[in-house]
Parts: C-alpha cells; sequence; structure tokens
C-alpha cells in the first residue's frame, strides 16, 4: 500500500509524503535501523547507500528508516523505486513524474529538479540506484538522498551503510523451538509462511 499526501503550504511550498505503508512489521533490524537513524541524521550525511545483496531487505530497512525520520523533513519525503529503469537518462524524469511536477519549460530536466528542490529540506528515498548524479546535491544544500544499491555509488561526500543477512540458527545444533522461532531469519519466515498458510508451525 502507498500512502500520498500533497499539501499545499506557504510561500507556494508543497509537502509530499509517498513512503509505502508495510503491511507486516520490520523483523531483526532494530540495531541497524537504530545506526543507520543516528548516521542518516548527521548534517554532514547528504547521502547515505544501504548496500548488500539482492533480497537482503535493503528496501524495507529503507522504508522504516524513511518514516522513523520523516519529522525531520518541513517538506516531506518521496520513495522512488528505479528497479525498472535501466537507462541512466530515465531517472530524473522517473523522480519528476513521481514528486508530480508540472512542464519544466526550456529547462532540462536536471535544472527542472534542482529549482524544485533548491531550498526544500526533503529526503529523497531512492530504491535500486545505481547512477547518481552529484550536480543535484550541490545545488540543493537542504535534500538527503537515501540510496538502496547492491554496490556503493563511489562519489564524493557518499556514506556507505551496509546491510548484512539476517542472523541464522546453526544447523549443527538446533534450539528448542521456543528459540528457534526468535532467530530473525526463522521469525520472518514464519511470517511469510503464516500469510498463505496460516496456524504453519
Amino acid at each position: 500500500m502507498t500512502q500520498r499526501v500533497d499539501q499545499q503550504l506557504g510561500n507556494s511550498q508543497t509537502y509530499v509524503q509517498n513512503l509505502p505503508v508495510s503491511l507486516t512489521p520490520l523483523i531483526g533490524r532494530e540495531q541497524e535501523l537504530q545506526a543507520a537513524r543516528a548516521r542518516l541524521s548527521r548534517p554532514q550525511v547528504r547521502l547515505m547507500t544501504l548496500t548488500g545483496t539482492p533480497g537482503v531487505g535493503k528496501t524495507r530497512l529503507a522504508m522504516a528508516l524513511g518514516a522513523e525520520l520523516l519529522e525531520e523533513f518541513e517538506r516531506g519525503a518521496c520513495f522512488i523505486s528505479l528497479v525498472p529503469i535501466s537507462d541512466p537518462d530515465l531517472v530524473i524524469p522517473t523522480i519528476i513524474h513521481t514528486l508530480g511536477l508540472p512542464e519544466s519549460g526550456n529547462r532540462s530536466p536536471l535544472e527542472h529538479l534542482a529549482a524544485y528542490l533548491r531550498e526544500k529540506q526533503f529526503l529523497l528515498l531512492l530504491d535500486n540506484f545505481e547512477h547518481l548524479l552529484p550536480e543535484l546535491l550541490a545545488t540543493c544544500p537542504r535534500l538527503k538522498l537515501l540510496v538502496t544499491s547492491r554496490t556503493t555509488l563511489h562519489v564524493k561526500g557518499e556514506y556507505e551503510f551496509a546491510v548484512p543477512p539476517l542472523a541464522v540458527p546453526d544447523l549443527q545444533s538446533l534450539p528448542t523451538y521456543d528459540t528457534l522461532s526468535q532467530i530473525a531469519a526463522v521469525e520472518l519466515f514464519l511470517q511469510n509462511v503464516e500469510t498463505v498458510k496460516p496456524g504453519f508451525a
């Protein structure tokens, strides 16, 4: 489910919030969420990249982090999935479209987006992002980017936050069921199975 709120504020500014609302709780990421929040909250951190293998939970962690930090951004936050985008030239138009911006006139897409974000205290959450335009950060001093990617973007000012796999049980010495069901990877597995087979144990 996606929630979108666009509300006109003073000075013709707009508040945007379209962070997806998760239907299930975030499991086994309490420490990572706390550490990532502390890092992204630092004033000098303008770009933070959550890295990790496919399926490790980067997107879920990013969405939870965005929700926790939402009140710190007076103009809101926007989640943009770039999973279907393979052409880097389509990244900026996709962001513009998601934000619902009007036609750019004679300006380039980057100039149009930068003009919109220039003075806004805003969080852009870019999921599966492999192409960064440093010009956006340079021209929008109150903007922060939270990015998920398989690898770092290798740009100046980037802070990496590596997302590790969830803890798994020791297969050579399995604990009791009650203890086993509290291990993060098993708890997530049970949560997923119970959505299609209630009462599974």
